[in-house]
This record gives C-alpha cells, sequence and structure tokens, in this order.
C-alpha cells in the first residue's frame, strides 16, 4: 500500500512538472507582451486610427481590418464547406470517393500558410489581376479555412444519429428535406465550432497577408483596397521598431489585444461543443 501510494505521488509530480513545461512558454511570451505593451493600452489604442507611421493613434484600422476579412473569408469559405460535408456525409455512397476526398483534405490541412500566400499572389494578385487587396487576400484565407471548416463540420454531420434520419425518411421526406431540415439543425453548433476553428487559424497569420494585401491606414471601403490586420500590423512595427522605438510597444499591445481574441474564440469553441454533445446524446 505504501509503494502504491508512492508510486501515485511520483507520478503526480512527474505529470505536473511536465504541464508546468507545457504552459510555460505561454505564460512567458505573455508576461514580456503585457511588460513591453501595458502602458500602450488604452481605449484610444482600440478607437482611433493611427498617425505618423502609427507612432501616433491606434490601431482601429487594423481591429477593423480583421474582422472585415474574417467576414468576407468565412463568406466565400462556408458554403463551399457546408455544400462538400453534406454531399460528402449525406449523398455519397461510395466509400473510395469518401476516403480520397478526405485524404485530400488532410493534405491541404498540411499546407504551410506561407504556401497558401504564394499561391495567392500568383493566382489572385498576379494572374486575375486583383492586385494587394481585401479581396485577393480573402480569397487566400478562404483557402487556408477550407480543410479545418470542412473536416469539422463533416464529423459534426456523422454525429447525428442515423435512427432520427431513418424517421425522417419513414415520414416522407426526402435525403435532401432530411439533411436541410433535421441533420443541419442538429449539427449547428458543431457548423459554428468548426468556424471559429477556422477564425482562430487565420486570426494568427502573417505570411500569406504579405503577399496578398496592401498595407491600409483606414478601413477599406472598396474590395480592391488593402486591408491592415492585427498580425500584419505587428509586423509591420517591429520592422519599423529600430528606427522608432516605441512602435515596439504598440506592436506587443496589439499582440495583448490578439491573444485576447483568440482567447475568447477558444473558450467560445469549447461551449459551442459542450453544447453539440449535449444536444446529440439528448
Amino acid at each position: 500500500m505504501m509503494k502504491k501510494t508512492l508510486k501515485d505521488k511520483i507520478t503526480f509530480c512527474i505529470l505536473a512538472i511536465i504541464t508546468i513545461m507545457a504552459l510555460s512558454p505561454f505564460v512567458l511570451i505573455l508576461t514580456k507582451m503585457i511588460h513591453m505593451g501595458y502602458k500602450y493600452l488604452s481605449p484610444s489604442l482600440l478607437t482611433s486610427y493611427p498617425r505618423n507611421l502609427g507612432r501616433e493613434g491606434g490601431i482601429l484600422n487594423a481591429l477593423a481590418g480583421s474582422f472585415i476579412l474574417i467576414a468576407v473569408s468565412l463568406t466565400i469559405s462556408l458554403p463551399i464547406c457546408l455544400g462538400a460535408a453534406i454531399y460528402l456525409t449525406e449523398f455519397v455512397s461510395n466509400k473510395k470517393i469518401k476516403d480520397i476526398a478526405d485524404s485530400l483534405v488532410e493534405v491541404l490541412a498540411g499546407v504551410p500558410s506561407i504556401v497558401f500566400g504564394i499561391f495567392g499572389y500568383y493566382l489572385f494578385v498576379y494572374i486575375l489581376g486583383l492586385g494587394f487587396s481585401l479581396l485577393s487576400a480573402s480569397l487566400t484565407m478562404a483557402l487556408m479555412m477550407i480543410p479545418i471548416m470542412l473536416r469539422t463540420i463533416e464529423e459534426t454531420l456523422e454525429l447525428v444519429p442515423k435512427e432520427i434520419k431513418l424517421s425522417a425518411y419513414a415520414l416522407g421526406a426526402s435525403e435532401w428535406e432530411t439533411a436541410w431540415s433535421i441533420t443541419l439543425r442538429m449539427a449547428t453548433p458543431g457548423i459554428i465550432t468548426g468556424c471559429l476553428l477556422s477564425i482562430g487559424r487565420i486570426l494568427g497569420e502573417t505570411a500569406p497577408l504579405i503577399l496578398t494585401t496592401g498595407y491600409n491606414f483606414r478601413t477599406p471601403i472598396s474590395f480592391l483596397e488593402g486591408v491592415a490586420t492585427l498580425t500584419f500590423t505587428m509586423y509591420e512595427y517591429i520592422e519599423l521598431g529600430a528606427a522608432y522605438p516605441e512602435l515596439l510597444g504598440k506592436a506587443a499591445a496589439t499582440s495583448i489585444i490578439l491573444i485576447g481574441i483568440i482567447l475568447a474564440i477558444d473558450l467560445l469553441t469549447l461551449y459551442l461543443s459542450k453544447k453539440l454533445t449535449r444536444t446529440i446524446l439528448v
């Protein structure tokens, strides 16, 4: 009994050390960013546009630009992922086709973001002539969102009990009516979760944006204008930090805001995942 208790204590200590080691990089990064940027955090940082190359004013252009970019990218990618997920889970009877599609999605999910950026630059900026613009960046980001969103929605649709679908068929509903009125309705929290996960993916990206969007010190009013984002703004401030050291502090303050937004998205995703589980179990 004593040996078992000692083993349990040793195991507990080892796991606690591993947990601390896993969390320590995040804590160190957050601590450093807070130390560098806390004095730049203020309401005006979020509510005013930058002036004098960002040395004065706030980051309203980047904050608004990030949400605009997300909205446009989501508008492009969600219908594609929703249609593909419904087709693969509800209408494809050939398992080989589904396996090939799933393999291609997995490969796409592993493609580095810089490759998406190069592809977006070559196709949207150069070939299609959209230039460094909100539309070029949104189309590139939409491609990055597809693997995570499609896989999450597909898995969510597969969790809907078959008994419910068979009951709908028995009542005379067609496959499309069942998918639209029953399957999608039950899977709504999971679909939202897929959207949030994909948003979390692109929200922290910088490389594709450098290659597809031009910076804008204001909120874009056209799809063909450049757009600023939080990550791109941090990149620009760090580049100018050698000449203007105060911009390094503003970059750190911007990173704190970005981390806060991503944490909020993660918490919302966790909440919706639990809600989805309860909905399906009930």
